[in-house]
């Protein structure tokens, strides 16, 4: 690990957040969907459901977490930028590390100042703030997976759209009153988003492990790409 290389990681990073029109709107997208949904209650004289803010919680994962990784290695890839900058395996570790430790920070940010918008830091415990942590890392993973096997900006627009409404936004279901026995209702209460919701209801240990589950497969699909691409360098 190279501290130098890990800094200059995210210093050119920040650049691309805040000048990329495109990083820009994912960026913007969970704040303004706090304001829009905290308007609409306001305007109904109704309390904000506990599960709109869990829609934000995870379009923030979503969007921020996994897309913006996600859209940025496909640029590179497809521009040929990141076989510039990355010679050796040590030399993605570290631009992996940097690009990731930058996003968990914005992630973060922007989930504080959407749930303030909302008025719903109720939600937050020790035991949820557990869970929201791996969550992250589980999303981030699947950006950053899918980023370094993205040969193409219109590729990575494809996985982000999935990871979005798939994954990302699977508490809408809630209010389709599918009923526990659909098969939708199903696979969805096994996505990671529904496992906070589970944790902020009291769910036992059985949404850790889940989360575990999913940590872990992630994770090995990171080391996989990583590994295929280091053959490449």
């Amino acid at each position: 690990m190279n501290i130098y290389k890990i800094q200059a990681t995210i210093y050119r990073d920040i650049r691309e957040f805040f000048t990329n029109y495109a990083v820009l709107t994912l960026l913007l997208m969970p704040p303004a969907m706090a304001a829009l949904y905290g308007t609409t209650a306001q305007s109904a004289g109704e309390k904000m459901p506990d599960v709109m803010i869990f829609v934000v919680l995870g379009t923030t994962l979503s969007a921020i977490t996994t897309n913006i990784p996600l859209m940025l290695y496909a640029e590179e890839n497809e521009h040929g930028l990141l076989k510039l900058v990355t010679h050796t395996r040590q030399d993605l570790l570290n631009g992996l590390l940097g690009r990731s430790v930058l996003t968990l920070i914005i992630t973060g940010a922007v989930v504080i100042i959407s749930i303030f918008i909302m008025q719903g830091m109720h939600i937050f415990s020790f035991q949820l703030m557990t869970g929201f942590i791996l969550a992250a890392i589980i999303f981030l993973n699947l950006g950053l997976w899918t980023g370094l096997y993205a040969k193409l900006q219109s590729t990575s627009t494809v996985y982000g759209v999935i990871v979005l409404f798939f994954l990302g936004m699977t508490p809408i279901i809630e209010t389709l009153n599918l009923g526990e026995s659909s098969i939708i209702s199903g696979l969805a209460g096994l996505t990671p988003v529904y496992q906070l919701m589970a944790i902020y209801n009291n769910a036992g240990i059985m949404p850790y492990v889940i989360l575990a589950v999913w940590l872990a497969l992630t994770t090995f699909l990171v080391w996989m790409v990583v590994s295929k691409r280091t053959e490449t360098l």
